[in-house]
């Protein structure tokens, strides 16, 4: 195992929905909250800030870590802490990175969320804390390798 990664996610909703990006890896298509790697040096709010306006073309401020959670792959080749942060949106242009595994950006109306195959699989406490308006303290959610 080479090591731990964090990877922070935003939790953006507008009145559309919520944020995802969809990604292709190969014959796999799935969804996940717009995020990415932690670097050496960048704060989790920084980083989620970043990242969401590299995938997304949008500008976000965040403002709370909402959950964590762990992924563990079953042949202990990668272990990755996933960070899941409210992001309320400023501004830009949706549209999706070039060159990269983003195969579509969208705004995800609500009540589709839990028939996606989002990774990790966090529809359950993504919808949960937006029926209790974000007004939880953080918690540990427990995620499958998928």
């Amino acid at each position: 195992m080479s090591g731990i990664r964090v990877r922070v996610g935003a939790i953006v909703l507008s009145e559309e929905g919520i944020l995802l990006v969809q990604h292709q890896k190969g014959e796999a298509t799935y969804w996940l909250l717009p995020g990415g790697g932690l670097e050496a040096g960048e704060t989790m709010f920084a980083c989620v800030a970043r990242e969401v306006q590299e995938e997304t073309g949008l500008c976000v401020t965040p403002e709370r870590v909402v959950f964590i959670s762990e992924s563990l792959a079953p042949a202990g080749g990668r272990h990755i802490l996933n960070v899941f942060i409210k992001a309320r949106l400023e501004g830009g242009h949706l549209a999706p990175a070039q060159g990269d595994v983003i195969s579509a950006v969208a705004w995800m109306p609500l009540e589709k969320l839990a028939a996606l195959t989002l990774h990790p699989p966090v529809a359950g406490s993504l919808l949960q804390a937006v029926q209790e308006n974000f007004s939880q303290p953080v918690c540990w959610v427990s995620t499958p390798w998928v």
